[in-house]
């Protein structure tokens, strides 16, 4: 019941919820507080997200984990509070908890969709240089939305090579966003040769 509440941006209820459960001799889990963090964040409550992982590390076996940061991460991307995600990154730091790609990918489309090119580009930087996690075809349509948007083609073109050559392929929606780029800068013809590339390849624009 938390976690729909939490995917339905419903904080005070889902809070209400929380406290019910505790009143009632419940015991907190990871994925209950996680929820509960993503409810808070989604909606801009910062404070009250912050002050949850800040409970949940007094709690055994409750400890905020690499989904957990991810899930407040993707939120303050979403409101362009990147000096929250610095302040997150370190608070992940101290515990020992890596980033993975699902944190990776929401920092890179977060400055992506703001404009901030060469931060998302440093974050790609720093995913590619991480063992434990690599670029994905979800990394891929982060950097070719958000060029293609800005109107700069020639580094949407240059990062649709660089991940070919990194063993990435791509999807119908980077196809069609690649379309919708070369449609708005009036490059026509480019964009009939991605759409007849899709008909070869059976995708339907």
């Amino acid at each position: 019941m938390l976690m729909m509440l939490s995917k339905c941006k419903q904080p005070k209820e889902a809070s209400q919820l929380y406290e019910t459960m505790l009143f009632e001799g419940l015991k907190p889990t990871v994925k209950v507080l996680t929820a509960l963090v993503r409810a808070y964040g989604q909606t801009g409550l910062f404070r009250h997200a912050f002050s949850t992982i800040e409970d949940m590390k007094s709690v055994v076996d409750c400890k905020p984990d690499v989904y957990t940061y991810s899930v407040l991460i993707s939120c303050c991307a979403k409101f362009r509070r990147f000096d929250l995600i610095e302040r997150i990154l370190a608070d992940m730091s101290y515990l020992g908890i890596g980033c993975n790609s699902v944190t990776y990918n929401s920092i890179i489309d977060g400055y992506g969709k703001a404009g901030m090119f060469e931060q998302m580009e440093n974050s790609l930087t720093d995913m590619i240089e991480n063992e434990n996690c690599q670029p994905d075809v979800f990394t891929l349509n982060s950097l070719i939305g958000s060029y293609g948007n800005g109107g700069k083609i020639d580094k949407m073109e240059q990062w649709y090579d660089e991940f070919q050559l990194m063993g990435i392929k791509p999807d119908i929606k980077t196809f069609n966003m690649m379309i919708k780029s070369y449609g708005k800068a009036g490059m026509y013809d480019k964009m009939k040769t991605v759409m007849d590339f899709m008909e070869q390849r059976f995708f339907t624009p």
